[in-house]
């Protein structure tokens, strides 16, 4: 009868299939910090209770990652799209790292020419984290280092973006310690700043003016050294991510700043939290192609830019150490006979975009994308709802215009879970059930199957024992759910990974899965 029954439904193909990604909502059955255990979601727990449901990893191997390393989104939003893990970019460079290759790429030799032949300074950007981050790794810092060190360039400058949410809140003291202890005698620390400023995505120019100016040297608070800037702005009430712009010098007045014919080396891996800085840097006609944006104070010459991986072709003059490669045979490229909407805030619609769709940024097959704009607040947990209600809507529209293909990211559990307030994130998961809701209904008026997945943790656990927060990603598994139009006698297989979801889909529809998707249909 089972087999009848899936027999039936292929032959079929079932339309519309809507694909619900509620970012960092993991699965834990521990009690303790866990906000969606905390949170009142009947719908969900309706459709779990009724619904052929099952776990998926998304960690780790299983995304592409190095082996227990925790999810995250953009790892996660690949390997969904693509229909298998794909190599990130960080196990790409690691590798070139163990194999003592780094030192001999073409991007940094041409940075280190470049200041030689101008007798300029090279400068070396990034977020200061731990290996749990997804937008950079320590140790491609310190092969950098080793790679000035080398070279024996005689001035480096180094400017810091301090963390604390895929760290813990207070945590840049013992990272800028234990770096201090390992820096060659002609590099200098010149700025250092929070995440907050030089990592913003979503067009809050301010934001990233005062990072801009403070990097080429024209505005900024001062400290002695990094300890002595980290322990004023904590005295200021700013944690990590927070810290206000600051120049470090010793004797308060040389600015080690950027300026023309330098050269800059940004080692962040993700492009999402690193473009808009770069813009202002890179773009000759910046004021008139990022209308709204700000003014610049001055613009600096004949600056090679280098970066660890491809930000993007808006950005021509930026020179790439780890170029993309080619991943075609996507979900979005096989369904591109179908009429496809893709729906997100703008915290998160670069990964339903440009990460879903194999690192491609530009429209190539028949999508219509919608960035629902987000609400401008410091921190989420101020707007736990977000845009969920909004994006549920547009979902709603889609449905009702005949998407055969819909796929939303949900922010909430995400970006509120990291700033850490356990009620606030108890909100959020509630605007995520509110928004199923409307979803849901939609889903059956149209005869169609809505699916609710995640593609990492974070949610789950957001507050420790005594009290305080857990800002960082977890490693546990992320639920997949099938309500709507479901086969009674449909089940799904157990030891999933994201990788699967997408022959899941295809499944579903009735399309063909491309040979490159190795991913298997949960499908029993």
């Amino acid at each position: 009868m089972q087999k009848q029954a899936k027999t039936k439904q292929k032959k079929a193909g079932i339309r519309p299939v809507t694909l619900l990604i509620w970012d960092g909502f993991g699965m834990s059955k521990k009690k303790e910090g866990n906000a969606i255990l905390q949170a009142k979601m009947p719908t969900f727990n309706r459709l779990w209770t009724h619904y052929p449901h099952s776990l998926l990893s998304a960690d780790g191997e299983s995304v592409g990652l190095p082996p227990g390393q925790v999810g995250n989104s953009e790892a996660g939003h690949m390997t969904i799209g693509a229909g298998r893990p794909v190599e990130t970019d960080l196990v790409r460079i690691n590798k070139e790292i163990k194999k003592n290759t780094f030192h001999d790429n073409p991007a940094l030799l041409r940075a280190s020419a470049h200041i030689t032949r101008n007798h300029g300074v090279m400068h070396l950007m990034g977020l200061l984290t731990n290996h749990s981050s997804g937008h950079a790794n320590p140790d491609h810092l310190y092969a950098l280092l080793r790679f000035v060190e080398e070279l024996r360039i005689p001035r480096v400058i180094l400017h810091l973006f301090t963390d604390g949410r895929d760290t813990p809140q207070y945590h840049a003291v013992k990272l800028v310690q234990e770096l201090q202890k390992r820096l060659p005698k002609n590099v200098y620390i010149g700025s250092i700043m929070g995440r907050f400023y030089a990592m913003d995505r979503n067009r809050f120019w301010d934001r990233t003016k005062a990072a801009y100016e403070a990097l080429i040297g024209h505005k900024g608070l001062h400290a002695r050294d990094p300890i002595d800037a980290i322990e004023k702005a904590y005295a200021r009430g700013e944690s990590d991510e927070f810290i206000q712009p600051t120049f470090i010098c010793p004797n308060m007045t040389c600015l080690r700043c950027v300026n023309d014919h330098d050269a800059v080396v940004f080692w962040n891996l993700r492009s999402d939290r690193a473009r808009q800085l770069v813009k202002p840097f890179m773009m000759p006609h910046f004021e008139k192609d990022q209308p709204g944006a700000f003014r610049r104070s001055a613009r600096r010459k004949d600056v090679v830019f280098v970066t660890l991986t491809e930000f993007g072709s808006d950005l021509d003059g930026v020179i790439p150490a780890y170029p993309n490669r080619d991943i075609n045979e996507t979900l979005v490229e096989t369904l591109s006979r179908f009429d496809q909407h893709y729906v997100a805030e703008s915290e998160k619609y670069v990964h339903v975009t440009y990460f879903l769709n194999g690192g491609h940024d530009q429209v190539r097959f028949n999508e219509k994308r919608f960035n629902i704009p987000t609400i401008r607040v410091e921190r989420y947990d101020q707007r736990p709802r977000m845009r969920a209600i909004e994006i549920a809507k547009q979902i709603e529209k889609s449905l009702g215009k005949g998407a055969d293909f819909v796929c939303a990211n949900f922010a909430n559990a995400d970006m509120v879970g990291h700033t850490g307030n356990f009620a606030a994130t108890v909100k959020a998961c509630e605007a995520l059930d509110d928004a199923l809701a409307i979803v849901f209904r939609a889903t059956q008026k149209h005869k169609g199957i809505v699916i609710v997945m995640s593609d990492h943790g974070n949610a789950e656990f957001v507050q420790r024992a005594d009290g305080t927060p857990d800002t960082e990603h977890n490693p546990n598994p992320v639920p997949f759910l099938m309500a709507g139009r479901v086969p009674k006698s449909l089940q799904l297989r157990t030891r999933g990974g994201l990788a699967d979801v997408s022959p899941t889909i295809l499944e579903l529809m009735n399309v063909e899965k491309p040979k490159a998707m190795t991913g298997r249909s949960l499908l029993r």
